[in-house]
């Protein structure tokens, strides 16, 4: 038995027979986009939920397979018109939103990581605050490794949330932070009848905010155990 092997799929000018063939191309660009897909992937939140759509993808990678390797990739390359188009319908409107629904979470895992070199008390000012700084007036502050940038106007989590807590008309009130930005929040409970300050600790929970918690828990898992409580 001899099977015929043809680097990628095209038109030969010749009658089209359902006998298999190999098509080594397809294969190696297929493993190229699996591998692509994989390498983005691999580092994203493991939730259930990002799990699941990391599946979805790879069922956008087999439908590109399926519609690039024999039998649709020959039948559309010089057969038949309405392949061709199934085949770029299949492969604009099916694989590629299943591909990119797949790749959400890790990227938007990737873009919410941080990567400045350090805290404030490692990095210092550097070059970067000051260029900031000088930037059109904007007002850095440094965060937990992150370097906030703000226009010069008086507004923070403070001022928003003294906004909320006006306009809801409330006496009481629990702020929840993590950051050296959330002193400022924790500020703007000071008028009122009952104000609670939970400090969500951690190994990079900022001093700062810990010393003027009222309560400080464990992480997320400590913050939803105080609500529970509530």
């Amino acid at each position: 038995m001899v099977t015929q092997v043809q680097w990628w799929c095209s038109a030969q000018g010749t009658r089209w027979s359902w006998k298999w063939r190999a098509y080594p191309g397809i294969w190696l660009v297929v493993l190229g986009i699996a591998a692509g897909y994989w390498a983005l992937t691999r580092r994203g939140p493991r939730t259930p939920q990002a799990l699941r759509r990391r599946w979805i993808g790879w069922v956008g990678v087999a439908i590109v397979w399926l519609a690039l390797d024999w039998p649709v990739g020959p039948l559309a390359a010089g057969y038949l018109a309405s392949a061709h188009a199934v085949q770029f319908l299949v492969l604009t409107m099916v694989a590629s939103p299943l591909i990119l629904l797949g790749l959400e979470p890790a990227l938007a895992f990737e873009l919410s990581q941080d990567h400045l070199v350090g805290p404030p008390d490692d990095v210092g000012d550097d070059g970067q605050t000051s260029a900031v700084r000088h930037a059109e007036n904007l007002v850095p502050r440094w965060g937990r490794m992150v370097l906030e940038v703000r226009p010069p106007v008086e507004a923070d989590k403070g001022t928003a949330v003294a906004a909320l807590v006006g306009r809801a008309g409330v006496r009481r009130a629990l702020y929840a932070g993590d950051d050296t930005t959330d002193v400022d929040a924790f500020a703007a409970l000071d008028g009122l009848d009952l104000g609670v300050k939970v400090a969500v600790g951690s190994a990079e929970a900022p001093p700062a905010l810990v010393a003027v918690a009222d309560l400080v828990v464990e992480g997320t898992d400590g913050m939803l155990e105080l609500l529970r409580k509530l």
